[in-house]
């Protein structure tokens, strides 16, 4: 049976099935939710005891002049340095959508009875707090050295366990990640003005 044969009704919903699938057709609301989120693996180090001594034998090892005595402690630091990287923790991250943004900014001023049209920011208890739920919507996983994922949800409580034992530091090293992350819808503007995507 030709297409000419067919039923009005199917030759219309034949000819939407081949315009659907079309190159030309797309859908946004698919187009949006398929959107590639930034990622970025961070690295923390929680020995800091032992990445303090390693700086103090660099230190020597700078101030010395005696050769043997400047191998034993490169070897002291190298042994160290195994020891901290024991220690490691890789974060690996992803931008959120600014519909998480904005319920993350919701309920901290819910819990923090910000006012509508009260500025939130000159409360620092807020302010932690967004940033740690922040933090934690974008993490996916964590892996330790010995290379075990944990992938159970990352909430509030356990980001901000996770801030209080680290090593300050350390943590900044995730703030600045989410930061990036989260705010990355500025690098289309960053990459449209450096040439990298042509201007229509």
């Amino acid at each position: 049976m030709s297409e000419e044969t067919l039923p009005t009704e199917v030759q219309e919903a034949v000819k939407l099935v081949e315009e659907a699938q079309s190159p030309k057709v797309f859908n946004l609301a698919d187009a949006i939710k398929g959107r590639a989120y930034p990622k970025k693996e961070v690295v923390i180090y929680l020995d800091e005891e032992t990445a303090l001594r390693i700086l103090e034998i660099n230190d020597l090892m700078n101030q010395s002049l005696d050769e043997e005595e400047v191998a034993k402690l490169d070897a002291e630091a190298h042994a160290l340095s195994a020891k901290v990287k024991e220690s490691a923790l890789v974060f690996s991250m992803r931008g959120v959508s600014q519909a998480t943004i904005e319920r993350v900014l919701e309920d901290c001023n819910k819990k923090h009875g910000v006012a509508k049209g009260e500025d939130p920011l000159s409360n620092s208890d807020w302010f932690k707090d967004y940033v740690t739920i922040l933090v934690a919507e974008n993490i996916e996983h964590v892996a330790d050295g010995a290379g075990n994922i944990d992938t159970e949800k990352f909430t509030y409580d356990r980001i901000e366990e996770l801030r209080q034992n680290i090593p300050s530091n350390e943590w900044a090293k995730l703030v600045e990640a989410m930061q990036k992350l989260t705010l990355a819808g500025g690098y289309f503007e960053q990459l449209t003005d450096a040439g990298f995507l042509q201007k229509s």
